[in-house]
């Protein structure tokens, strides 16, 4: 749904269930004017990584005596689920559609693959996917170069993809590959071919902290 610039009252859902559908809320909203009707009113959200429902919606209202008798919605049920009904602001509605509206379903003839040895070679996820098109293909390093048991591979046809998709836990090697759509990604050649360093891990006592204070089933230990 476009974002209304003379928007006036909106309400995000939580805990719809996943098979709910614009009519569904409609429905559940009642009496309730929403603007440009269930079809543009409504706004589902998905998971970037499956491009499956979040049980999450947006919906926008003709005006805010709409918006706020839609509050009163709070906590009753649709069908088993009870659902949380709270405002929210036309911004929020926005960057939020942004990273995880239907656009985030409709990517790149892309998946991504887990389960990589990490010795794997573009030659070898070349003959996982043998008699498909192949466009473009990334191996994920670590942060020394080496792989890192991820990677994605870019497809000239939609058909191939999920032609592809079939092929999700047959092996390279002794390893089992998942393999699945990769719904928040695009393009290949804009994004990362590593994964950042975790931060270094701190052993010992912070410099501020004093080691002789140990809560435990006698109480602080004294210091020596």
């Amino acid at each position: 749904a476009v974002v209304s610039t003379q928007s006036t009252g909106i309400v995000k859902v939580r805990g719809l269930p996943y098979s709910a559908t614009a009519h569904d809320v409609a429905l559940f909203f009642s009496g309730c004017d929403i603007r440009g009707g269930k079809s543009e009113g409504v706004s589902f959200l998905f998971n970037p990584q499956t491009g499956k429902p979040t049980g999450e919606c947006f919906v926008e209202f003709i005006s805010a005596p709409d918006m706020r008798k839609a509050l009163l919605q709070h906590h009753r049920y649709l069908g088993r689920r009870y659902l949380e009904v709270e405002r929210c602001s036309a911004e929020m509605m926005e960057q939020t559609l942004k990273t995880h509206g239907e656009a985030v379903r409709n990517s790149c003839p892309i998946v991504r693959l887990r389960g990589l040895p990490f010795r794997t070679t573009e030659n070898e996820i070349e003959r996982l996917f043998s008699g498909l098109s192949i466009s473009k293909l990334v191996i994920v390093k670590d942060p020394r170069g080496q792989a890192a048991g991820d990677g994605y591979v870019q497809f000239e046809k939609e058909n191939d993809m999920k032609d592809a998709l079939n092929r999700h836990m047959e092996k390279i090697g002794h390893r089992y590959i998942e393999v699945f759509q990769a719904y928040n990604v695009t393009d290949l050649d804009e994004m990362p071919k590593s994964r950042p360093a975790k931060p270094p891990k701190h052993w010992g006592y912070p410099q501020d902290a004093n080691p002789y204070m140990f809560e435990g089933d006698w109480g602080p230990r004294a210091p020596p």
